[in-house]
């Protein structure tokens, strides 16, 4: 059991694959689950056509955005994307400029019994180190979870992010909490195989 009295994740079981086309429909289950619903789309049901049109063009390489399923052994149990801030200026115009230069990665867990319970901050540490850090070529990682969402903000800071400061958006209903971690905290954290 870990810390929690919940299961214990071990991090090699931990993997990322490339979204494909067949997988949008578990998108859509997991998109309109209520808590991502409520974490990942402001409270907001989506469609199968909403979900092509957004998802489609990532997983075909005609979006700057890369998606990928999280897995735990071999099983989808979320999902992860990377960018880069500069290739969307709509948004980053909103960052300062030696901020812009900085990946981004969005997230969520589409398992309810992989939620709460020390995967997250396992998982993202796994993902830094395997695709943020080793795909772009950025000293920092920065995220936008909203400001009200407290366990994606733990769960940020427990994977080694800090808080920069508050952001407003006018495409936001919430206020968002920049977070930012460096390649060096990243490098330093401590991957271990189990939590």
């Amino acid at each position: 059991m870990g810390k929690s009295g919940g299961p214990e994740f071990d991090s090699g079981r931990i993997a990322f694959r490339r979204l494909q086309d067949p997988e949008l429909s578990l998108m859509l289950e997991w998109l309109n689950d209520p808590y991502i619903e409520q974490v990942y789309l402001s409270g907001r049901k989506t469609t199968m056509k909403e979900v092509i049109g957004k998802y489609r063009p990532r997983v075909e390489g005609k979006d700057p955005t890369s998606p990928y399923l999280i897995l735990y052994d071999g099983r989808p149990v979320g999902y992860i994307q990377s960018y880069m801030w500069s290739d969307y200026p709509e948004f980053s115009r909103f960052l300062k400029k030696e901020e812009r230069n900085a990946s981004g990665l969005d997230v969520f867990i589409g398992e309810n019994g992989f939620r709460g319970k020390g995967f997250g901050p396992l998982m993202l540490k796994r993902f830094l180190k395997e695709v943020i850090f080793a795909r772009y070529n950025t000293d920092n990682c920065l995220v936008t979870p909203l400001m009200d969402n407290k366990i994606a903000i733990r769960a940020y800071e427990k994977a080694g992010f800090r808080k920069v400061r508050l952001l407003e958006h006018p495409d936001e209903q919430s206020t968002l909490c920049l977070m930012n971690i460096s390649r060096e905290t990243a490098a330093a954290g401590v991957l271990t195989s189990r939590q």
